[in-house]
């Protein structure tokens, strides 16, 4: 065997383009070995958290176990309270469970005597706003626009008696060890690892949340670890692969692991599963690795997760290390723990290498087009026009795509060409929101509605979850009505293969759900969100986790999207011919048939309102409902529509003739919507006399002189009765 340094390398180089550090759990009902029975305590502690940065601190108050000593047991307000921004509240019900409340007042209850936590609705209880400052997953072109079930969650309780892993209560307060926290919230992209004596709280997969610190840890100097510390790490990585695990069905152990559970699974299904089992358990740290490196093999779901990096990360970057020198060691010498490590590695490398190898050989088809790359961009993205055709051609969604994406299209515009094929090949995911930019834009043309739908399953609750998502397709930093023009009238294509994974496999399953051209051959899976685990060691291992991609039909991402043209060739060998993907004029010319002279099934797309008018006061208005074909962008239907009539909006009344004491009067009031209806009402009669208004001057003076009239009159009558 070739057991050199460099194969780890190279091992680890590919591997690295999957995940990022390592983490586990699950649980055994019983250990190999006994352990030592003594008394275990708990002594409180005040432990400095980090929060996403070497500058940000909180002090925790902690509980650890005697025998645990690297296990902190926090207070779930004080964990929540750092991954999300929204206010969690805590109390006891009067059957001595412990109740934390989200603001929506949804519930997780924790049972310190039974050791189990309860979640009514596990999906809406994690669905609360998160910390993402200075996270880069914190994107700007796409926002949630609303959510809503296709199938309801079950109920949930965790049992972590099962697992031999306690709740602890103290002081009216329950604790829960801090990888368990981070197992149950690992979808928000936060978690926390316990190292040397503090909390790092980091955002997943984001290099910029880790600490100096953390890399220069003693975690790999000591070559022994206790009974306990064993057995727990042990039971954690069950628990995470029994209750928040993605079980993609790729997995050669997938259908086991849904039946049996992670540790029956791995007693049972062969023998070398047995002897990873066995090394997981050890004290001796470096047989621990071993055990990673082996169970890594029977865990391979596509690339989301990756136990090995753990192992190969330590000699690769650490190997001057007791703990990195002495597994290298041991995995160079003759055993059968030795071979055992070596065959599943070397199986998981011929895995990985299969992209390679597809890289290389597009690399050598494209060189014949070397001239007509127009762009390129700092990712690897590049842009190939030849004749009525532009290939654009990603490995990756990193945060830029978008921005590059709609910079290809512009210039393939200019350039005034007829097909622009995706190639997607070897793209081996990235960012979900990216692709999500991507989907949005292409099947803009006929619709009109700069929008995506995706939906998520949940093994864990078995619920379907709708997103709607607005897209900021022009990427001018608003969500407006301007999205919705933005379209390019261009015959899309997406070229995939097996190597397309996870995102790189959700651009062709959406893309051929929404009617668009899928060529090549059939993607290559991955239908889970990739998070991180956290161990008690302070290890981190990427991981499937419960939130699965599916089609609104539950259609599972991980059987890979139908092409509508199958491009594979079998060479003389037996082995398939890959040169044809990348001849560019002969895929032109599928696309050409595909859109202009193949039928196709037209694929109605969402409802577009056109041609609106408003109502008015005494009539309806309209609009037509229309239905536009996401393939080809022809109108299958068109159904107009009235509305009601607005009705008046009166004003004020208003007097137009005063009534007197014999005749009505007369008030008039006028609508505000148009000002030429009226509607005029009666005003009645006073009823009594009413003194003539002011007029001329000859009639005040008439008045005036009635008046001085009557004043003489009644001073002779006065004077004549005195008299």
């Amino acid at each position: 065997m070739n057991k050199t340094l460099s194969v780890i390398s190279l091992l680890l180089s590919v591997m690295l383009l999957f995940g990022a550090l390592s983490v586990f759990g699950v649980s055994a009902d019983e250990t190999p070995e006994e352990a030592e029975t003594e008394e275990v305590t708990y002594e409180k502690k005040e432990v400095t958290a980090y929060v996403f940065a070497a500058d940000s601190t909180k002090t925790f108050e902690c509980f650890f176990r005697s025998d645990l000593p690297d296990v902190p047991y926090v207070e779930p307000t004080d964990y929540l309270g750092v991954i999300y921004t929204d206010a969690f509240t805590a109390g006891k019900n009067d059957d001595g469970t412990f109740v934390f409340s989200n603001v929506r007042e949804e519930t997780m209850v924790i049972d310190s005597e039974k050791d189990t936590v309860y979640f009514a609705d596990y999906d809406s209880y994690v669905d609360c706003t998160l910390n993402d400052e200075g996270s880069s997953l914190n994107i700007d072109y796409v926002q949630v626009a609303d959510g809503s079930y296709i199938v309801e969650p079950d109920e949930v309780t965790i049992d972590l008696a099962a697992y031999q892993i306690d709740v602890y209560e103290a002081d009216e307060k329950v604790y829960l060890p801090l990888t368990v926290l981070g197992a149950m919230f690992a979808s928000t992209y936060n978690n926390a690892l316990y190292l040397d004596g503090s909390i790092y709280f980091v955002h997943t997969f984001d290099p910029e949340s880790y600490y100096d610190s953390v890399d220069d840890s003693s975690r790999y100097q000591s070559l022994t670890r206790s009974r306990a510390e064993a057995d727990f790490t042990y039971n954690t990585l069950c628990l995470f692969f029994d209750y928040f695990y993605g079980k993609p069905s790729m997995l050669i152990l997938a259908e086991m692991l849904a039946e049996k559970g992670f540790d029956e699974t791995l007693a049972t299904f062969d023998e070398y599963t047995q002897l990873a089992r066995e090394l997981l358990l050890s004290e001796n740290r470096s047989e621990y690795f071993s055990g990673l490196a082996i169970a890594g093999y029977y865990l391979y779901d596509g690339g989301h997760t990756v136990i090995p990096n753990i192992p190969i990360i330590a000699v690769n970057d650490y190997g001057d290390q007791p703990l990195a020198g002495q597994w290298y060691s041991d995995i160079t010498a003759d055993t059968d723990v030795a071979d055992a490590v070596w065959a599943t590695l070397n199986a998981l490398f011929g895995m990985y290498g299969e992209t390679n190898e597809l890289l290389n050989v597009r690399d050598e088809e494209y060189k014949a087009y070397e001239e007509e790359i127009v762009k390129d961009w700092e990712s690897g993205a590049f842009l190939i026009i030849h004749g009525d055709t532009a290939v654009f051609v990603f490995d990756s969604f990193v945060e830029d795509t978008p921005d590059e994406f709609k910079d290809a299209l512009d210039v393939a515009k200019e350039a005034g060409v007829k097909n622009f094929i995706l190639d997607d090949s070897c793209n081996g995911g990235g960012y979900v929101a990216a692709c999500e930019y991507i989907l949005t834009m292409i099947a803009n043309a006929g619709r009109k509605d700069a929008s995506f739908k995706s939906w998520n399953m949940n093994p864990l609750t078995g619920s379907i979850y709708e997103l709607v998502y607005d897209i900021d397709l022009n990427l001018d930093g608003e969500f407006t009505d301007e999205d919705d023009q933005v379209a390019y009238d261009f015959n899309f294509a997406v070229l995939t293969s097996h190597c397309a994974f996870s995102c790189g496999n959700m651009l062709p399953m959406h893309a051929h759900d929404l009617g668009v051209m899928v060529i090549g051959e059939t993607s290559g899976g991955g239908s889970c969100v990739v998070t991180e685990r956290y161990l008690a060691d302070g290890f981190a291992f990427p991981i499937s986790d419960i939130s699965k991609s599916v089609l609104v039909d539950g259609t599972d991402f991980d059987f890979g999207a139908e092409v509508d043209v199958d491009l594979t060739v079998e060479d003389g060998d037996g082995y398939i011919d890959y040169s044809g993907f990348y001849d560019i004029d002969a895929l032109g010319e599928l696309v050409e048939a595909f859109y202009a002279d193949a039928p196709h099934d037209h694929v109605p797309g969402d409802a577009v309102i056109e041609n609106a008018t408003d109502g008015i006061c005494e009539g309806p208005g309209s609009y037509d409902e229309v239905v536009y074909c996401t393939v080809c962008g022809a109108e299958l239907s068109r159904e107009t529509k009235n509305t009601e009539a607005l009705g008046h909006d009166w004003g004020e009344w208003t007097v137009t003739k005063p009534a007197t004491a014999t005749e009505k009067g007369e008030e008039t009031r006028v609508c505000k919507r148009d000002g030429s209806h009226t509607e005029t009402r009666d005003i009645p009669e006073t009823g009594h006399y009413e003194p003539p208004q002011a007029g001329s001057g000859l009639e005040i003076l008439i008045v005036l002189a009635i008046a001085a009239a009557a004043a003489v009159i009644v001073i002779v009558v006065k004077k004549r009765l005195r008299d």
